[in-house]
Order: C-alpha cells, then sequence, then structure tokens
C-alpha cells in the first residue's frame, strides 16, 4: 500500500511538472515573439502567460517542501480570470461588452478577496472562486468561438487565425476542469485516494497536451 502511494505521489508530482514545464515554455515563447510589446488583447494574453508559467512554478516548488499553498489559489484564480476576461472583451467591437467584463472582473475580485480573509477561507481550497472562473470562462469563450465560425469566411481558415487558437484552447481547459472538478468532489465524498490522484494525473498531462493550442496562436501573430 505504501508503495503503491508513492507510485501515485511520483506520478501527481511529474504530471504537474509536465504543465509547468510547458507553461514556461508557452511564456517564454510569447517574450520571444515580443507578445508584451504589442498593443491591445495579445498584450493581455502576452501578460496572462508569463503570470501563469510563474504562479504554476510557486505552487510546484511550495508543494514540493509541503507547504501549505492554498492561498495562491486566492491570487491565481482572480488575477487569470481578470486577464482572460479582458482579453475575451477584446475580440468584441463593442464598449459596452469591455464595460460589462470590468464589472464582472471587479465584483468577482471582491467577493474573491472577502472570501479569502473571512474566517481565514486562503487556508481552504478555493472551490467557489474556482467553480465560477470555470463556468463564466466557458461561457465567454464559448460565445467567442460562435462569433468566430460565423464571421469568419470559407477562405480565411479558422486553423490559420490565433484568436480561435486561443479561444478554443480557453473553452477546452475551461471544461476540462469542469469536468474533473465533478469527478474529484465526488471521488473525494466516496473516500477514494486513489481515483482522485488517477484524477489529477490525467488533467495534468491532458491539460499539458491542450496548451499546444497556445502555442499555435502565437506561432500565427
Amino acid at each position: 500500500m505504501q508503495m503503491m502511494e508513492s507510485f501515485e505521489l511520483i506520478a501527481y508530482r511529474i504530471s504537474g511538472w509536465s504543465v509547468n514545464i510547458f507553461t514556461i515554455f508557452i511564456a517564454v515563447l510569447a517574450v520571444k515573439s515580443k507578445l508584451l510589446t504589442r498593443d491591445n488583447k495579445y498584450l493581455i494574453i502576452g501578460i496572462y502567460f508569463c503570470f501563469i508559467a510563474f504562479m504554476e512554478l510557486i505552487g510546484s516548488i511550495t508543494a514540493v517542501l509541503l507547504s501549505n499553498n492554498l492561498f495562491l489559489d486566492y491570487i491565481y484564480i482572480p488575477v487569470s480570470f481578470a486577464l482572460l476576461s479582458l482579453y475575451l472583451s477584446r475580440q468584441h467591437t463593442s464598449k459596452r461588452i469591455l464595460h460589462i467584463t470590468v464589472a464582472v472582473i471587479f465584483l468577482f475580485c471582491f467577493v474573491q478577496l472577502f472570501k479569502a480573509f473571512d474566517e481565514k477561507g486562503y487556508q481552504k481550497f478555493n472551490s467557489i472562486g474556482a467553480y465560477i472562473d470555470t463556468m463564466i470562462m466557458l461561457g465567454y469563450s464559448l460565445t467567442n468561438l460562435s462569433l468566430l465560425f460565423l464571421h469568419r469566411s470559407a477562405s480565411q481558415k479558422l486553423r490559420k487565425n490565433a484568436d480561435f487558437w486561443f479561444t478554443i484552447t480557453i473553452f477546452s481547459s475551461s471544461f476540462l476542469d469542469l469536468i474533473i472538478s465533478i469527478l474529484s468532489d465526488t471521488s473525494y465524498a466516496a473516500g477514494s485516494d486513489s481515483v482522485l490522484y488517477a484524477l489529477f494525473i490525467f488533467r495534468n498531462f491532458f491539460k499539458t497536451f491542450l496548451l499546444i493550442g497556445f502555442q499555435k496562436g502565437i506561432k500565427l501573430l
């Protein structure tokens, strides 16, 4: 039993580092492609790439040191939510959409801040923030994907559109997180640690694969 637990823990850490390595690769690629010097939406998505690479790295280091890193969720989730929401809003020309997006960001961040410091909530997993973030990102990215399909002519292939790759990666990652969250909550209630490890290992490796979409998008700019 102890050997099995050690194997599961090792596999989990390897899968986690696979995500870290690839997010760092994406961040380096974004810097090299001068994404951070561009205006508007691509500057925002470039900052997002660098931010998640840094946060994933910090998360893995604190996990190896057996330190409680649950507080990182209260930084990671609101900031990534804000950056991705702003990027998705910039795909629209309507100023009203941008204003609504900014209002939602402020409301979400305020709730997250309150939850973090209410009875030391930062010491607990930010499940509510994760669910809300995932659901909004799913809806927002799906809406943008629908508009991309409707407005793109047959001669302008979506696979050559950077916004398509960025948006579909956001949608796919959010959908994956939602499914894994539902399954992990069920497994946690059932007290099955082995299933939890299997779910998180699968999630990390599959998320690494999905991040290739960001790489494709960067190369098209």
